[in-house]
């Protein structure tokens, strides 16, 4: 789909204009993904783009804790550009499982919309990174009722500023699951939703997963996850660890530590209920969800029987693996999943802050 072809002025965010030579596409960005030569594969796509962290996000940060409704806190890494005030766009960044406020693409992302003048809120989400110590539980695929306090704490903080939430695998879960229970009554200040990769059917990835490629990636996740539950129980001495087999897979992690220890009778009633599949329809904000048909653990079925209202854009790639998207970007980069996004957004946001202007 063509937008622009040729240079033109396409909107003013934070005071800074963009100027932007757009070729084809939506704001500069090419529509048609190409893997790098070499990279067609999913699973080179998915190892790479994780080994790759690149530049890390180093603008002056100011660490908060953002109070939960049940007495917790996490941490939310804050780094607000020079000349931004309220009325001005805010992004919260939202980690996957294993991941943090400081995971490779959390910060690429963040840098590309601080480039932008827009203000960047990076989570840790509960009982992870700095905010380890400020939780007796850790996060899991459906803390949407956590996401609800960030927002309502970046609503006091920002009234007047349009609000953009990004999550990314997992934290794309947690993100869909609190825009479809929002429905038709979101904060009047949350603009714009953006999934990438998310597993809306836990059960359907899980089964994917160990069907297919348990040995690999079982094992990466699970020294993510002990690791994290490891981490957690040293700042909790109170709350011991279950006793996890050796050789422990994530249907058994999450029988023994995530259900328990988050009030649910078993990991099935913890697959179904953490699903944002159901509740994706009901979402009411204009929403981008971005997956690959050859992602190693992300089940696409769901999304091909998605039935979503026209404001909810699904697109499925047939290539770009698990938050992969490695191909050539239109402006000399190679990250053109995380650059599609951003631009995405940032496409709407001009439209956005357009409209609040007359």
């Amino acid at each position: 789909m063509t937008i622009w072809t040729h240079p033109r002025q396409i909107g003013t965010i934070a005071g800074l204009d963009f100027p932007r030579w757009v070729e084809v596409g939506i704001f500069g960005v090419k529509m048609h993904f190409r893997p790098l030569l070499g990279l067609s594969n999913g699973h080179l796509q998915t190892i790479l783009a994780s080994k790759l962290h690149g530049p890390r996000f180093l603008k002056h940060t100011i660490i908060h804790r953002i109070p939960l409704r049940d007495g917790a806190a996490l941490a939310g890494l804050d780094s607000i550009p020079q000349n931004w005030v309220d009325g001005d766009p805010i992004v919260i960044i939202v980690h996957g499982m294993g991941g943090s406020a400081r995971s490779g693409y959390v910060d690429r992302t963040g840098s590309r919309f601080f480039r932008y003048g827009v203000r960047v809120l990076r989570l840790d989400l509960r009982g992870s990174g700095l905010g380890v110590a400020w939780s007796k539980t850790v996060y899991h695929a459906g803390v949407s009722n956590d996401l609800a306090d960030v927002m309502a704490w970046v609503s006091q903080a920002a009234p007047h500023s349009p609000v953009v939430i990004l999550g990314s695998s997992l934290g794309g879960n947690i993100t869909l699951k609190y825009a479809g229970e929002c429905g038709a009554n979101p904060p009047p200040n949350l603009k714009l939703i953006l999934a990438v990769n998310p597993p809306i059917n836990l059960l359907a990835c899980l089964d994917m997963l160990e069907n297919r490629y348990k040995r690999f990636y079982d094992k990466h996740f699970m020294r993510d996850l002990v690791g994290l539950a490891k981490r957690h129980a040293r700042h909790h001495p109170d709350l011991p660890l279950p006793q996890f087999p050796k050789n422990v897979t994530v249907r058994e992690f999450d029988a023994l530590y995530t259900a328990p220890r988050n009030g649910f009778a078993s990991a099935e009633e913890y697959y179904h209920r953490a699903s944002a599949e159901s509740v994706i329809p009901q979402i009411t904000l204009p929403t981008l969800i971005l997956t690959a048909r050859d992602d190693p653990f992300i089940a696409v079925a769901p999304f091909d029987r998605l039935v979503v209202p026209s404001h909810i854009t699904v697109d499925i790639r047939q290539r770009g693996g698990h938050l992969g998207y490695l191909g050539w970007d239109g402006q000399g980069g190679i990250r053109w999943g995380e650059r599609y996004v951003v631009q995405w957004a940032m496409k709407r946001l001009a439209s956005v802050q357009s409209a609040s202007s007359t």
